[in-house]
């Protein structure tokens, strides 16, 4: 979406600056300098790619200023294609997209979204794996009850370990910090005190709550968590970036992609899919987006200690430490969605 920002003007991009708090044209460089830090800090094994690249047709005209942009700061390849033939070009970008993340996001563009009036497709694409500091032991993970809504439950592996990590307390909520090899990053979890409290949390998220989470302080924490892994279906996030304000850049009449393309262009569809595996060994987690533009006219031992049952929905996130960016930042409602609830006693609240 910073790419595509890069191209607009006017109210639409007054719109998607607020909308997305980029903080105008400083975000471009400032991307630039996040991916050579994260670049820097990987450890030995560990793999961090990043992709960004603009397929447009044969037709559409972009304008250099645009171009200098997304080349210089995003390391954006342009590759032409024929739009003519859309499910031709959509699985070719659904490739590009699968090789970029190892595989992981397949079919990012479902079948029928593009079609002959489809101009440009700028695509991002994100892979992430990475061991744990200290890894869980294998032994250790049991199948114990995880409460999925009120007052019901199912057995799933939990994973426990005791280790220092960064850790606070809050209102309704505990919050912990699992470093990845190299400490450069961290898997953040927010677990409510209460079964059904994590809409409340959701509530109380905000930059300054994630940014805190970078600079908790350690303290010693027995830590149990869920394996799980995540293959939602690609999502279309037109509607939710309406509701957050930017609505002129879907609008034939009103968007103004004029630093994009002397052609008056708006933005179709935007499609988002993710991918992310949590288990003993670290983390694997892919995601990739797709903004498709048109033309408008037609074309342990017993030491002190914390202790943190995430066996209840909780929040999550993959953080670079030393910005507070979040590379994933996610929800997991249910571990194991193919396993079918039962009633049973809702979890403990979480120790205060």
């Amino acid at each position: 979406m910073a790419m595509v920002f890069a191209g607009a003007d006017g109210r639409t991009r007054q719109e998607m600056d607020a909308a997305l708090h980029l903080g105008g044209d400083a975000i471009h460089p400032a991307l630039k300098t996040l991916s050579a830090e994260f670049a820097q800090q990987l450890p030995k094994g560990a793999e961090l790619r990043t992709a960004n690249r603009l397929f447009p047709d044969d037709s559409c005209k972009l304008l250099p200023g645009f171009m200098e942009t997304i080349t210089q700061n995003h390391g954006a390849a342009v590759e032409p294609l024929a739009f003519s033939a859309p499910d031709k070009a959509a699985a070719h970008i659904n490739s590009w997209v699968a090789d970029q993340t190892v595989q992981k996001i397949k079919d990012l563009i479902p079948p029928g979204a593009l079609n002959d009036q489809t101009c440009l497709v700028l695509t991002n694409a994100v892979y992430f794996n990475v061991p744990w500091q200290v890894r869980f032991t294998k032994e250790l993970t049991k199948e114990q009850p995880f409460g999925v809504s009120a007052g019901m439950q199912k057995p799933v592996p939990l994973m426990f370990k005791q280790t220092k990590m960064r850790y606070a307390k809050r209102d309704g909520f505990q919050m912990a910090a699992l470093p990845y090899s190299g400490e450069g990053l961290q898997f953040t979890i927010i677990v409510p005190d209460k079964g059904d409290g994590l809409a409340a949390v959701e509530k109380a998220l905000s930059p300054a709550l994630l940014a805190e989470c970078t600079t908790m302080p350690k303290a010693e924490v027995r830590l149990t968590i869920p394996r799980f892994r995540m293959e939602p279906p690609a999502a279309e996030l037109q509607s939710q970036l309406a509701d957050l304000g930017m609505k002129s850049a879907f609008s034939m009449d009103a968007a103004d992609f004029t630093r994009m393309s002397r052609e008056p262009l708006y933005i179709s569809k935007v499609f988002h899919k993710t991918f992310i595996d949590v288990n003993e060994d670290g983390t694997e987690a892919a995601a990739a987006t797709a903004a498709v533009m048109r033309p408008v006219n037609g074309h342990p031992h017993e030491i002190p200690h914390k202790v943190v049952r995430a066996d209840r929905p909780f929040l999550f996130a993959i953080q670079h430490i030393a910005s507070g960016a979040c590379l994933f930042l996610g929800r997991l409602i249910d571990p194991d969605p193919a396993k079918p609830a039962a009633k049973g006693v809702a979890p403990k609240a979480a120790a205060k």
